[in-house]
């Protein structure tokens, strides 16, 4: 039997996109689709490259605690969640371009970065479930 973390490697390199739910300053939940990239070497660490001036961006500003989940990984089934993260605005043109220069989805469609920052997303546990309705929790 594989262990919780081998499953949340697996799951999280097999998906493209996010859920990332925000709170804004008024209390009000919002949720984006977001394409992440994945630290190289943190597994609870993702990046995800946005406009500074865009409502989640603004949401983690004020309220730095998220929410995130994948969708279903097509082959297993499984999927992960987390309430338990939290995330940084990153606006520093030197970080930005480090980050996106590990990670060529960043720079697709460009590398013109200004106006932009780079959300650093860090989950402090996960909950892997499927569709049989197994639940295992993994512990950063």
């Amino acid at each position: 039997m594989k262990n919780t973390l081998t499953t949340f490697k697996e799951i999280t390199h097999a998906v493209e996109n996010i859920n990332l739910a925000t709170v804004s300053e008024e209390g009000i939940v919002s949720n984006s689709i977001v394409t992440f990239n994945q630290d190289d070497t943190a597994d609870n660490v993702y990046y995800v490259l946005t406009n500074y001036q865009s409502h989640r961006a603004q949401n983690i500003i004020t309220h730095p605690q998220v929410a995130v989940s994948s969708w279903f990984e097509q082959k297993s089934g499984k999927r992960f969640s987390s309430n338990n993260a939290t995330a940084k605005v990153h606006t520093e043109l030197d970080f930005i371009a480090a980050v996106a220069g590990n990670h060529p989805a960043m720079t697709k469609f460009g590398t013109d970065f200004s106006g932009k920052c780079i959300l650093e997303i860090t989950l402090k546990s996960a909950l892997i479930e499927d569709f049989a309705g197994n639940v295992q929790n993994v512990e950063f």
